[in-house]
């Protein structure tokens, strides 16, 4: 069985309520990368700091799951994510556990922290019964 996957890139001119949306799902994003990526350094470091386990044979299991179980913990920590688009927020999970893949590959350095300055702010949305053509409902 053959599966074809579709995207499509589109450049969009929204009013001001979309916009705010817009930037505000583009903050709850960098935000999700970033605590992702700070929770993965502190790991990292409690293993160097840890005598008792090689840290030259440790490999953190960085997979879909784990990142997913720590979306959950972070909505309730952080309540403002609530408001946000969660399958942009499950492709922003899925983009941090590509870049460390790809690290322990050695294809890639480490990742970086995403900036608010980068002049390029994307999301990824994921179309679930034409809930894309909705963004008003988001906020």
């Amino acid at each position: 069985m053959k599966f074809v996957t579709k995207s499509f890139k589109i450049r969009i001119y929204p009013n001001k309520s979309l916009q705010e949306t817009l930037h505000k799902n583009f903050g709850y994003n960098r935000f999700v990368f970033n605590e992702l990526l700070g929770f993965n350094k502190l790991i990292c470091d409690c293993v160097v700091n840890n005598p008792r386990i090689n840290p030259n044979n440790f490999k953190p299991r960085i997979n879909r799951t784990a990142t997913n179980n720590w979306l959950k913990s972070f909505k309730e920590m952080f309540t403002f994510l609530r408001n946000s688009e969660s399958t942009s927020l499950q492709s922003t999970s899925d983009i941090y556990n590509d870049s460390f893949r790809r690290f322990f590959k050695k294809q890639n350095g480490y990742p970086c922290l995403k900036r608010r300055k980068n002049p390029v702010q994307s999301i990824r949305l994921k179309n679930n019964n034409n809930s894309i053509y909705d963004l008003n409902a988001i906020s």
